[in-house]
């Protein structure tokens, strides 16, 4: 594990629903305010992650610090640097890129680490609706959504994406709503199975193209923060 001045690099996580992979976290100072998880629900802000969230958070002055996101990019981007590239990485367990020039700071990064092995990169974003999907390069990003139609927005825009829902059905298999077809988390639904083994969110051009999105049931210590706001939000859309 390397920590640089706004940024921490993992060689190897030993995170139970990822698998063996890279990672990169960075202060929420990276992360787009209207985020519905900004002030509460964010899972990095519980459990073992919530204290690296908080030494992240501090480093920056706090997390609504107006920093600005081309020097949180800039420091990532040099932790990127530092990792070996032989394996796949999970971008920002915690923190975002909330503008055009720092996901393009950080997606050359990952393209540099990509050209090393051939490995993969994937994140997610909640910054979506100002930041193109062009900015992000070869890097497999998600949008993060709250509803479906933000689902429906995003992948307008050329973003493939992913849903957070209260709960997951029962029976864990996938459903349609309208043209799009809903994939449960299978790290979430199906035992014993990590991000390395099903890769899906990997795949962002095959599941835009064919109408995919993930969905992630709300959980961890946040989880009834979570459920109450997206009843929030569903009951303003």
């Amino acid at each position: 594990m390397a920590l640089f001045k706004f940024t921490r690099a993992v060689e190897v996580s030993g995170n139970e629903k990822t698998g063996a992979v890279s990672t990169t976290m960075v202060s929420q100072a990276s992360c787009p305010p209207e985020c519905a998880w900004f002030n509460e629900g964010c899972y990095a802000n519980y459990g073992n992650a919530g204290i690296w969230t908080s030494e992240l958070n501090a480093l920056t002055g706090g997390k609504t610090a107006a920093i600005d996101a081309r020097k949180i990019a800039r420091d990532e981007a040099r932790a990127i640097d530092s990792l070996t590239g032989e394996n796949d990485m999970r971008l920002h367990v915690v923190g975002d890129s909330r503008t055009n020039g720092s996901a393009s700071i950080v997606s050359k990064a990952a393209e540099r680490f990509m050209g090393k092995f051939g490995r993969k990169v994937w994140s997610y974003t909640h910054a979506w609706r100002r930041v193109a999907r062009s900015s992000w390069g070869k890097v497999s990003i998600l949008a993060s959504c709250e509803t479906v139609s933000h689902v429906i927005d995003a992948m307008a825009q050329g973003y493939a994406a992913a849903l957070v829902v209260d709960r997951h059905p029962e029976d864990g298999k996938a459903y349609r709503v309208g043209d799009i077809v809903m994939i449960p988390c299978p790290a979430q639904t199906k035992e014993g199975v990590q991000c390395v083994d099903c890769k899906l969110c990997w795949r962002d051009e095959w599941l835009l193209e064919a109408k995919r999105c993930i969905t992630f049931e709300a959980h961890g210590s946040g989880a009834k923060k979570v459920r109450a706001a997206l009843i929030q939000i569903g009951a303003a859309a």
